[in-house]
């Protein structure tokens, strides 16, 4: 049989891939190896299962089972390593820059998401060439010279790179969790690279509070010599005032401990944290792994409409046997006709739902005047009186929108927002947040987690924190504050701003129209008062930079 030419089975697997990652991938060639890939891709479709190489055949039907279009059952009389999907394109992303490889990444299949970090990170090429076919082994070394420098070698800079630039929590989880059960020892170095004892700026006070009651004076002293400034103090103001003097003490005793033991240390209540995040006592994501394969696409699935109460008692049906009575039958369909005629009536006209929010698509959103029509007094189901007033309400949503309320989450429908609920969106989720009590709104984009206060806040605008993500803010009161792990923002009224948090914590302040005041909590930096039209960002040591804006972007539904 005649060698596989390296273009083919390339096309093959693009072939079968979506439209965005085979265009993705298509510009991450050479012009010359672009060509021809194209070329390929114009003839693949034509050719037969028959006519295809065994390298050819094994990559199609692995394909089948990616993509779910037939059950693959694994051949027991295999005598070698079949080569896979995830090898070639790991080839692919090996050649490219960590930016443009995140780029690619999500718009693979789940299941060879993980693969490919894996073998990007911790791949041994020599041995996998060992357990391949002869043919398959020729096209390898054929493909990785065809696409050219840098050759094939692990590359773990490069796969905690592509991490980094995954913002949402969940997707991030998902990777590492299936990373660690292909390697355990991979996934432990991509954790302790992706993440430091640093990291504990993002989590929420009340976290910290929880994380380090249960963590022994001496070795909290310890993590202390590992620490920036900016952390031991806010680590000290959320402990008491006596444990506080302890650890100042104690620190000062051990100034002479061995870097080794600091970061064994650190290391340690890193895990406390990562235990606690995935018992449900935290929510701040900083590298867990789940004991068992985490499928993205299957975490959250929706759950059906719960039935609505009845007030009486519950009738038990009646044997089918039974002669329905026709005398039912016609008063609900007079029912249903009056129901038709109030509709069109213009009961069903209201521009807003009776919950207070509607589902819409993001291209026909139109702004509701403030005050509503008749019936919203005492409508919206993200308003709450009583003990946990947030005065706050989503009025608009788009995609997935949950609640996490006190370790439980749940569908926006099915849950009021009160102080300390968190607010996240999904991949392709957006929500529109009026706050009641000063006329404020916010523009939660995809993949956010906003904190909507604290329990404890019985009065005033909620504290607002955004852990990871972006927000537009359209601000009417001075008062109203939005925090990040390093910064803390108030700006004037009417001013409107876009606030981005990352998952290193690295924080940015876009000011399209009036002036904000930006308090970083990670130096000594006072006050950044950051004009219209300008930028700042925060970086994790504490340095920061005004520049001006680059891009322009709008949010998508608040008017100004």
């Amino acid at each position: 049989m005649n060698a596989v030419p390296p273009d083919r089975p390339l096309a093959l697997v693009l072939a079968r891939l979506g439209g965005q990652a085979r265009a993705r991938l298509i510009e991450a060639l050479q012009p010359q190896q672009r060509e021809k890939v194209l070329a390929s891709l114009d003839s693949i479709d034509q050719v037969d299962r028959a006519e295809m190489s065994a390298v050819e055949q094994s990559l199609s039907q692995e394909l089948d089972g990616i993509l779910g279009d037939r059950d693959v059952e694994a051949d027991p009389f295999r005598q070698y390593y079949p080569l896979r999907v995830a090898d070639l394109l790991t080839l692919v992303l090996l050649k490219g820059t960590g930016e443009r490889a995140s780029i690619i990444l999500p718009h693979l299949p789940h299941s060879v998401q993980a693969e490919c970090i894996h073998a990007i990170a911790g791949q041994d090429w020599e041995a996998l060439e060992n357990h391949l076919g002869a043919e398959e082994r020729d096209l390898v070394l054929d493909f990785d010279a065809w696409l050219g420098k840098p050759f094939r070698r692990p590359r773990p800079d490069l796969a905690v790179t592509i991490l980094r630039g995954i913002t949402a929590p969940r997707q991030l989880r998902a990777l590492l969790t299936a990373i660690y059960h292909r390697d355990a020892e991979v996934a432990k170095a991509i954790q302790a690279a992706l993440f430091s004892i640093e990291d504990l700026r993002r989590v929420t006070d009340r976290e910290l509070q929880q994380l380090t009651t249960g963590i022994d004076d001496w070795d909290l002293a310890i993590a202390f010599l590992g620490m920036s400034e900016g952390l031991q103090r806010r680590i000290l103001a959320n402990v008491s005032e006596r444990r506080a003097a302890h650890l100042s003490d104690d620190v000062e005793h051990l100034q002479d401990t061995d870097q080794e033991e600091v970061e064994a240390v650190s290391e340690r209540i890193l895990l406390r944290s990562r235990m606690l995040y995935e018992m449900g006592q935290m929510q701040t994501y900083l590298g867990s792994v789940s004991s068992d394969p985490v499928d993205p696409e299957e975490e959250d699935p929706e759950e059906p409409a719960p039935a609505r109460k009845r007030s009486g008692p519950v009738e038990q049906a009646e044997p089918e046997t039974r002669e329905r009575s026709c005398r039912g039958i016609i008063f609900a369909a007079a029912g249903l006709l009056l129901l038709g005629w109030l509709w069109h009536s213009g009961v069903g006209r209201t521009t807003r739902s009776s919950g207070g929010r509607a589902r819409v698509q993001a291209s026909d959103f139109s702004p509701r005047k403030r005050g509503g029509g008749p019936g919203d007094e005492g409508s919206r189901s993200g308003a709450y009186k009583g003990n946990g007033e947030t005065s706050t309400s989503v009025t608009a949503s788009y995609g997935d929108v949950f609640v996490v309320s006190g370790g439980e989450r749940r569908a926006l429908e099915d849950a009021p927002i009160r102080r300390g609920d968190v607010l996240e969106t999904g991949e392709a989720g957006r929500a529109l947040v009026d706050l009641k009590s000063d006329s404020s709104q916010l523009e939660l984009e995809s993949e956010s987690e906003l904190q909507v206060g604290a329990a404890e806040e019985t009065r005033g605008p909620p504290k607002l924190s955004l852990r990871v993500g972006n927000v537009w803010v359209l601000a009417k009161n001075p008062t109203l504050e939005l925090h990040s792990p390093l910064a803390v923002v108030t700006a004037a009224a009417g001013t409107l701003f876009r606030f981005r948090v990352v998952l290193s914590s690295a924080t940015t302040v876009n000011v399209i129209r009036g002036t904000t005041w930006v308090q970083s909590k990670v130096s000594d930096e006072k006050i950044i008062v950051v004009g219209e039209g300008k930028s700042l960002r925060i970086y994790p040591r504490g340095a920061y930079d005004v520049v001006d804006i680059e891009d322009r972007d709008r949010p998508r539904w608040i008017l100004f």
